[in-house]
């Protein structure tokens, strides 16, 4: 049997549980199951934040292992924990996805997982249940999904795209172009068009390694990691909201014999009939210096909110100045999603922050901006906006400790 064409089963824990997580993996490899765990499958120097959100993008199960460990007074330890939480978030489809199993019978259940089945990992007959609710819930997921894209006339395909060249340095690249497909909306292999010139564009920029060879910095002696650049972007399942649907590639890139490699966002908007592509996001608003503002604020509101996990202190994640600086004009807003509920605005490496903490995400509810939201996209969104009251930041006169600590443009 060939594992690599089964669904991808990717398997959660908090590091301190490793020994006891490990035989529990083993028993799923033996019985034939495509098992992903990060003890086994990163390598060294490989972007450990950018694997596992890979990974996760991969799987079409994901077996969470819950442990007095994997909890604190703040929430999840791990960060793969949380970036699972949030694909189900995008999950398409109302499936379960997420096999919860308790480590620690009494260790406290996450409310995001509240309604679905947990396993016990303490009894005997523990791996024969998981096995038959992975077959269960991926006969599930795969029928559930089959049947949203029946009823909206909407599926997806994503083509790979790799290539490779060894040289001094060489150059590895690796993507994949989603095509959407409907028998509803017209023109949409347009998407997949544009898609794919960002992606031959961004590939064409590699091979110009070819033409800049250099025995004064690489040799054949280097591993083949080491002496080439590494170009890596795959794509998220699509997020459709209304009629609208929004592409989100993360993006990790590698100068051969930097320290390490850069992670970021690329995203495409498309509005599905007609089809064209929505760009820039300030276009769809008016007023775009105070829409820009509210943005700002609520942005900087929510990432403030983020600790440092395993933290005895309440430490911020993220700097406010770095913030600030990181969101100061629409420019800093160019990758986005549109969801059935807010705006989800993606940043890179090192733009709010600095690189330990990775790339963040914040997202801004439409019932901030609708108001001067363009007639068109708030129909394609199926907003109903009544008028009210103005944010208190625009509404208000800000004080002086206000003024001197809120960027509000």
């Amino acid at each position: 049997m060939d594992m690599q064409n089964e669904p991808l089963i990717f398997v959660s824990y908090a590091s301190p549980d490793r020994e006891r997580v490990m035989p529990f993996y083993s028993a799923l490899k033996q019985r034939g199951l495509n098992a992903w765990i990060d003890k086994e499958r990163l390598l060294g120097g490989q972007n450990w934040d950018f694997e596992i959100r890979k990974a996760l993008n991969s799987a079409s199960l994901i077996v969470m292992f819950i442990s007095h460990n994997s909890i604190t007074r703040r929430g999840y330890v791990q960060r793969e924990i949380k970036l699972a939480l949030h694909k189900l978030e995008e999950k398409l489809v109302d499936d379960i996805y997420i096999i919860p199993v308790m480590l620690d019978v009494d260790a406290r259940r996450p409310d995001q997982l509240e309604g679905l089945q947990f396993l016990d990992a303490s009894d005997p007959d523990f791996v024969n249940h998981l096995c038959e609710a992975i077959s269960h819930q991926a006969i599930e997921a795969e029928t559930a999904t089959a049947a949203w894209t029946h009823e909206h006339d909407l599926s997806w395909t994503k083509v790979a795209i790799k290539e490779e060249w060894s040289g001094l340095p060489g150059y590895q690249f690796s993507s994949e172009v989603v095509h959407l497909v409907s028998g509803k909306y017209q023109n949409l292999s347009d998407c997949a068009d544009i898609i794919k010139g960002w992606i031959k564009s961004s590939l064409l920029e590699q091979r110009l390694s070819i033409l800049d060879q250099s025995s004064e910095f690489y040799n054949f002696g280097m591993t083949r990691e080491l002496r080439s650049h590494i170009w890596d972007a795959f794509a998220s399942d699509p997020v459709f909201a209304g009629r609208c649907v929004s592409i989100k590639y993360s993006v990790s890139w590698y100068n051969a014999g930097a320290a390490h490699s850069i992670f970021g966002f690329h995203t495409f908007n498309f509005l599905l009939d007609p089809c064209c592509e929505l760009g820039r996001l300030e276009r769809w608003f008016s007023e775009e210096e105070t829409v820009l503002s509210i943005i700002q604020a609520t942005v900087k509101e929510e990432l403030l909110k983020l600790r440092w996990d395993d933290d005895e202190e309440d430490t911020p994640l993220l700097m406010e100045d770095d913030i600030v600086n990181g969101t100061s004009s629409w420019s800093d807003f160019s990758n986005y999603s549109l969801g059935e509920e807010a705006i989800e605005f993606f940043f890179g490496a090192y733009q709010v922050g600095p690189y330990a903490v990775g790339p963040q995400s914040a997202q801004v509810p439409y019932s901030k901006v609708a108001k001067y939201m363009n007639d068109t996209l708030r129909s394609a969104l199926n907003i109903t906006y009544t008028d009210g009251p103005e944010p208190p930041w625009l509404s208000e006169e800000p004080s002086a400790d206000d003024a001197t600590s809120n960027d509000q443009g």
